[in-house]
């Protein structure tokens, strides 16, 4: 890892043994560099309060079209809430170690698949 990073030759070997030599060090540099971990945890109440407002913002976005009286609503929906999906997954790459727009996609992919699921199962209690 730390000769991918650039170094060579004395120079690894003392980083290497320096690294080695300090366990907290070494656990460190492993969860963030061959596991993609933060090694640090998140504030608790600063991931609650941050997930609260997104889930109210992304709930929103949804409905926004339809309060406005625009037109197609629900095209103007599914691309509302689309974007903001990624928003969000690139805004959650600040935590995480993943690049902004991997983080984004990942986000845009499950809420796509969520919200798809949700239309069905809403599609199948619309003629009861």
């Amino acid at each position: 890892m730390l000769h991918a990073k650039g170094l060579d030759g004395a120079v690894l070997d003392e980083a290497v043994g320096a690294i080695s030599g300090n366990k907290t060090a070494w656990v460190e540099l492993m969860l963030s560099d061959e596991y993609g971990l933060n090694p640090r945890p998140p504030a608790p109440i600063r991931s609650a309060l941050a997930t609260f407002v997104a889930f109210l913002a992304a709930g929103l976005i949804p409905l926004l079209p339809y309060a406005l009286g625009l037109e197609p609503a629900f095209r103007l929906s599914i691309a509302a809430t689309g974007a903001v999906f990624f928003v969000i997954g690139a805004l959650k790459s600040r935590w995480s170690l993943s690049a902004w727009w991997r983080s984004g996609l990942e986000t845009f992919a499950i809420g796509a698949v969520a919200a798809a699921i949700a239309y069905m199962v809403g599609s199948l209690f619309r003629g009861a």
